[in-house]
């Protein structure tokens, strides 16, 4: 990454959170794919690894195709670094103030960390949601969700719980 590749520039062009930039090297028989989240804001790297496989020249996008989903996996999926990341920044805010986007995120930091304080926030936070996006189907996905872990765990006191998720 140079001045001709400036991805954080890129990224706050695009609106972007995250970067992930990369490398392909290869080496006689054997090819080596490193690749880092860099947040867009803070500069930070959040996160990187390398992948190495055997290369063969005529099988190139075979490893590419290979790897690409492992990193969008580790980086963007529900229990992924971006979104670990975006939660831990939501943390410290009061829940009526998030937006119902961030509410979701929010909750998808409590998933990773269940506990009885962090489900009252939660559940503070996505009953505002509700009330600001009545129509929002993410918003409402994440209710269920929330719910059925409460119950799971037995945070709600209410006996209706899982019938609030199942509702939801």
């Amino acid at each position: 990454t140079g001045a001709a590749c400036d991805g954080g520039a890129s990224g706050r062009n695009l609106g972007a959170r995250g970067v992930v930039h990369g490398s392909v090297r290869q080496a006689g028989p054997s090819a080596r794919i490193s690749a880092q989240l860099v947040d867009v804001l803070s500069g930070a790297h959040l996160w990187a690894d390398q992948y190495d496989r055997p290369y063969e020249p005529d099988a190139v996008f075979t490893l590419l195709d290979d790897v690409a989903p492992r990193i969008v996996a580790t980086v963007a999926d529900m229990h992924g670094v971006l979104m670990h990341t975006m939660s831990e920044q939501l943390r410290g805010r009061e829940p009526t103030a998030l937006t119902p986007y961030e509410a979701v995120l929010s909750a998808c930091g409590y998933i990773a960390r269940i506990d009885r304080a962090e489900y009252e926030r939660v559940r503070q936070a996505m009953e505002h949601a509700v009330r600001q996006a009545p129509h929002d189907a993410d918003v409402w996905a994440m209710v269920s969700h929330v719910a059925a872990e409460a119950f799971k765990h037995g945070f709600d006191e209410q006996s209706d719980s899982l019938d609030r998720g199942l509702e939801a």
